[in-house]
């Protein structure tokens, strides 16, 4: 009877173990979760970023050569 406690109490005990690592597990998987799910916001806005900026250097572009065009407009 003595060793069947003692057998009883070890295996209560590798579970209690077995559900704190799995805890621990799920926890660390919720944050890896959350992190990429982090970068991949900043990946689309990072790609938004980049087209607004070309848009907007574009515009600079058309405006620098509307300027130059109309340069002489104001002389006359």
């Amino acid at each position: 009877v003595g060793s069947e406690m003692c057998i009883r109490d070890r295996l209560m005990l590798l579970n209690q173990v077995t559900d704190a690592l799995l805890s621990v597990n799920e926890a660390g998987n919720a944050t890896l979760n959350n992190m990429l799910y982090q970068q991949v916001l900043t990946n689309s806005y990072l790609e938004d970023i980049t087209k607004y900026t070309k848009a907007l250097q574009e515009m600079k572009n058309d405006l620098a050569a509307v300027k130059n065009n109309t340069a002489g407009l104001a002389r006359r």
